[in-house]
Order: structure tokens, then sequence, then C-alpha cells
């Protein structure tokens, strides 16, 4: 949400404001308790000044009440930086049962009748 100038001045940008507390706070509040999932783009960690931003944002989601916020990355080669980084936190109670699916469709913590 930021750009450095070649001057070594910081220009904050207009999309700043979706990176901001109050709107993570908001997009919280708009999502169901048990299943609400947010997704949003992120910073790439092939820049070294960006990962005090993942660094941030994780914290931050988790104080906020998401459980388990993760980063993740996904290769693009037509990309400048190579990647694209991405945050997935989701609302659920964590004292809700865990199921592992694997790719047969089947999930640990099934009951089987």
């Amino acid at each position: 949400p930021f750009w450095h100038d070649e001057d070594g001045s910081v220009t904050i940008l207009p999309s700043s404001v979706l990176y901001d507390k109050s709107h993570f706070e908001s997009l919280y509040k708009l999502l169901k308790p048990t299943e609400g999932v947010l997704m949003f783009q992120a910073e790439t960690y092939n820049i070294p000044s960006n990962m005090e931003s993942i660094r941030q944002w994780k914290s931050l989601l988790h104080d906020l009440g998401f459980a388990t916020p993760r980063y993740g990355t996904i290769s693009i080669s037509t990309y400048p930086t190579g990647q694209i980084g991405f945050f997935a936190a989701h609302t659920r109670d964590e004292s809700n049962e865990e199921k592992v699916c694997k790719s047969d469709d089947t999930c640990e913590g099934d009951s089987i009748a």
C-alpha cells in the first residue's frame, strides 16, 4: 500500500485503506462466526522489506479473532517478482473438531457407518 519514490520518500497509495486494521475489523464482523473465510492478496516474500508487512498482517488477523491465519504464495513467471502472496483466514471456532481431507475424498474424523 505504499511506493518508494526515487528520492527515497514514501508515498502512501489510496489502496492502503484496504489493508488497515479498521477495514479488517469490518470484514471480520461481516463474516459468519463459524464458517467465514477471508482471502486477500498480500506482499511478496521475494522483497525483504515486505516480510515485516506479512508478519504484521498475520498478527493483526490473529488478534482480530481469525483462527490460524495463513500466508500462501503462487508462482507466476510473468509477474515482476515471480510470485504473488496471499492470506487465508477463517472465523471458525477453534474448539470445533478439525478434519483432514485427502485427495480420495476421505476425511479423518468422519464416522463410517
